[in-house]
């Protein structure tokens, strides 16, 4: 069965079971009458969109390369013009692709705007990784709440268009109520609690939380001013030894 099905529909690699059920509903149709639904609709999506490219010439449903510059192409479109800017035509147009296919991969909008700010989030976390690992084994909490902290700051184009797009949401937040609530809260929680988890290396008290918190927060604002043009760098970096004097026991 799946030999058969390849041989008709080359560079698509399915389970036995799709090209079974493709195969029934082929064998099912009749003019003019409906298909039966034989599987879910999220299932039936990921059967039909793998097909339907590898039809119009894609052997490669899947590309890391390709998603990446989907995903740079709405970063690009946010930063010269906010998430209202970021539709399907404009983001096809800077990703020099087609709008069906931009359609294709994300879905709808709300789509589109969850994976870019997850893809935006993975960026930053890995500049923060690697800061991290460039203090080595014997940093002391305090040595790595400053690497992570200075790591957020928007000091260079990568981090700046980041901060672009964290402001965008926040921004559009305000008004769409799809943005807001405790869905949009979790999005940050994963710095909070890795500041959070740093700051028990140093002290053990009831207040470390909200204190992790408070200092995400800081660095925020922190980035909006450098962002704005209203802090230095020097400034930002100043605030930031201030706010971490408060925070951490200093050993």
């Amino acid at each position: 069965m799946r030999d058969f099905g390849q041989r008709m529909i080359p560079g698509v690699d399915l389970p036995e079971l799709q090209w079974a059920l493709m195969t029934d509903g082929a064998r099912q149709f009749r003019p003019g009458l409906p298909m039966p639904k034989m599987v879910p609709d999220d299932h039936l999506r990921a059967l039909t969109v793998p097909t339907l490219l590898s039809m119009a010439g894609r052997s490669e449903v899947y590309d890391a390369q390709k998603a990446a510059t989907r995903a740079e192409a709405v970063v690009d479109v946010t930063v010269a013009g906010g998430l209202a800017a970021a539709t399907f035509r404009t983001v096809a147009d800077r990703a020099g692709v087609s709008v069906r296919l931009v359609q294709y991969y994300f879905g709808d909008k709300a789509q589109l705007l969850s994976d870019t700010l997850t893809y935006v989030q993975r960026d930053i976390a890995e500049v923060v990784e690697t800061a991290i690992a460039g203090l080595g084994d014997g940093a002391s909490p305090r040595q790595a709440l400053q690497a992570i902290c200075e790591a957020l700051l928007p000091v260079d184009e990568r981090r700046r268009r980041a901060m672009h797009v964290f402001v965008a949401f926040g921004t559009a937040a305000l008004t769409d109520t799809a943005l807001q609530g405790p869905r949009a809260l979790r999005r940050g929680q994963g710095l909070v609690d890795v500041v959070a988890q740093r700051l028990r290396e140093a002290r053990s008290d009831d207040h470390v939380d909200d204190d992790a918190l408070l200092l995400v927060m800081t660095v925020t604002g922190l980035g909006n001013g450098l962002l704005a043009g209203d802090l230095s760098i020097d400034q930002s970096r100043r605030i930031l030894d201030r706010a971490l004097d408060q925070f951490v026991v200093i050993g």
